[in-house]
């Protein structure tokens, strides 16, 4: 808990087109590491996430918003 994974998109989320449910994903660019100093995520991981919310961007400057879930880490 509380531990950034510095990831990549590989796709663009927009507030305009995203759902409900859709589904990305994000490779990682640094490994993590756990307490002992091993290596837990390697780089080149794949991290898969899901559209939780969205609230789309209104005219006059109301900027959208995505929240999102991370639901799976696949290792290379």
């Amino acid at each position: 808990a509380g531990t950034r994974i510095r990831v990549r998109m590989n796709e663009t989320l927009s507030s305009k087109t995203a759902r409900v449910g859709d589904r990305f994903t994000t490779t990682v660019r640094e490994p993590v590491y756990a307490e002992n100093g091993s290596v837990v995520i390697p780089v080149g991981s794949e991290v898969i996430g899901r559209v939780d919310t969205v609230t789309k961007a209104r005219k006059g400057g109301d900027p959208g918003s995505i929240d999102v879930s991370f639901t799976q880490i696949v290792l290379p």
